[in-house]
């Protein structure tokens, strides 16, 4: 019993310090020049109205608009960074996640787009990931994120099913885990991910002490994007209008058209647990590669 009420009270304590961290964290997490100027992605055509250069109407770059949502897609997607065995019908995990994501820089899309003009290759997202184990070897999960140096959040949902876990070892578990994210902060842009991942693993013992688990896999990412109203031309105050009586008409405003398009990628990764702290390092091998970095407590 006192064992129970030391463990509930290091539960407690756990989920007061990562309260403390979200409010710390959201707190510190201010608008950079990683934020989107969407808008930059259109290319105006310039006429003479009234003695003044204006915008009369916009080529969008829709080619760099799926592009840049596959990249920043890929990049705030949720990661498992799990293996397929679950953490047990009562179990609960608490983690901090590091995600470097690798992308070309160097693109005109991304020096478009972000706010600063001076994009980096490696895009680096925190997570706060929370897990609870159910019954038949379930797990449900949440997944709040960030992207550093700028106002771009994601809000993930996960759920997780091991179909063949410890049953005849020392055959691999086996499990699939499922996912959606929404991201929030991009005041311009609508984007949503979904997919799921497929995993193998093969735990072992390391002198009793140290549980060892090798993962391996297979990801499917959907990414769905769009963009709200956007003006090419912000700083000039002329109305939109139709041209008439052979005046041409001033169009600064564009869309980017709902766009959804799927990514497969392959993973690797290793679990290392030692009482209730796990460390957990993986790699996602696609159009945009992927290491993760993972500390847990799971009780």
């Amino acid at each position: 019993m006192a064992r129970r009420q030391e463990r509930a009270h290091f539960g407690q304590v756990i989920q007061a310090w990562l309260v403390i961290a979200v409010i710390g964290w959201a707190g510190v997490a201010q608008a950079g020049g990683n934020d989107l100027i969407l808008y930059r992605l259109g290319e105006c055509t310039f006429e003479t109205v009234n003695g003044r250069d204006t915008c009369v109407s916009v080529t969008p770059d829709n080619q760099g608009f799926e592009l840049l949502t596959r990249d920043l897609g890929l990049s705030l997607s949720p990661k498992g960074l799990s293996t397929a065995e679950t953490i047990g019908e009562a179990g609960f995990e608490y983690a901090y996640e590091l995600i470097f994501n690798v992308v070309d820089a160097s693109t005109d899309y991304w020096e478009a787009a972000v706010e600063d003009e001076d994009p980096n290759d490696l895009l680096l997202v925190s997570q706060l990931h929370v897990t609870k184990g159910l019954p038949f070897s379930f797990e449900i999960g949440a997944v709040l994120s960030h992207l550093s140096d700028s106002g771009i959040w994601g809000l993930g949902a996960e759920l997780s099913w091991a179909f063949h876990e410890d049953f005849f070892y020392p055959v691999p578990d086996l499990g699939i885990r499922g996912f959606v994210n929404h991201t929030l902060g991009a005041s311009d842009l609508s984007l949503t991910t979904a997919g799921f991942d497929v995993l193998v693993d093969l735990p072992f013992g390391v002198n009793g002490v140290v549980q060892l688990t090798p993962y391996a896999g297979y990801n499917f990412t959907a990414v769905f994007a769009a963009s709200r109203l956007l003006d090419a031309s912000p700083g000039d105050p002329t109305p939109a209008v139709e041209g008439v009586d052979n005046q041409p008409s001033i169009k600064p405003e564009f869309v980017f058209e709902p766009i959804t398009n799927v990514y497969h990628r392959g993973l690797v990764g290793v679990r290392l647990r030692y009482a209730v702290l796990n460390f957990t390092l993986e790699t996602l091998f696609g159009d945009v590669t992927t290491v993760s970095l993972k500390l847990g407590l799971d009780f």
